[in-house]
Order: structure tokens, then sequence, then C-alpha cells
């Protein structure tokens, strides 16, 4: 008949993952910025969503992303939101982020959840 209607849900839910996510991650050589967009950033989140977390590393760190996505994994319990982690290397996404594409949408629909003393994005 119709489409079921999806509740939203409060972005606190999410608050103590992204939390130990950023514990997890800003310490590590070559991440540069933590940044959450998509729903969450856009206070749109429903029964359905997941958090999509946007991380800009160094070109070495983005080789080694896997290490790096075992750390959040390991952060992620039971009771947390699905979530999608996305490497971004910096030198790309400088380039990117004004002229659309996730680069964009990460940019400027998102919200930066730590950034780096020593660089900018």
């Amino acid at each position: 008949m119709g489409a079921s209607h999806l509740h939203r849900i409060e972005r606190s839910v999410c608050t103590p993952f992204l939390e130990r996510v950023v514990a997890c991650l800003q310490h590590c050589a070559g991440v540069h910025e933590i940044r959450v967009f998509g729903s969450y950033a856009s206070d749109t989140l429903s029964a359905a969503s997941d958090v999509d977390v946007a991380v800009i590393v160094s070109a070495p760190a983005f080789a080694d992303r896997q290490r790096l996505r075992g750390r959040v994994s390991k952060a992620h319990g039971p009771g947390d939101p699905p979530y999608d982690l996305l490497f971004i290397p910096l030198e790309d996404f400088q380039a990117r982020k004004d002229f659309g594409g996730i680069c964009y949408d990460v940019f400027h629909g998102g919200e930066t959840l730590w950034r780096s003393e020593n660089g900018s994005v």
C-alpha cells in the first residue's frame, strides 16, 4: 500500500560511538580530520540510517586504512548504530572539496568531529 513511516532518531543516540571513533583515530599518524556527513549531519536520521564518517588522511595512512578501519570496528559496540567509514587522501580532498562529488558532500554538508592541530584541510 504506502511506504512505511520511518521514525526519526535523535543524534544523541550516535554520540557515544562517534566519541569512540575520534578517540581511537585522533592519535594515529596521518589522520588529519574526522568528519560526519549524510543523514547525521543533516539531522534527518531514521531507523534505516547509518552514520557516515569520513577520515581525511595522508597518503601513507590511506595505504594503512585497513588497520585504521580495524580500530574503528573494535570501538563499535552492540548498541551502536550501523556506520559507513570512508577514507579520503588529504590531497584528493583538498583538490575536490569544492567541485561536487563525495568530497564536496563531506566538506559542505558535513561536520568536523576532530581536526589535527598541525594541519589544515
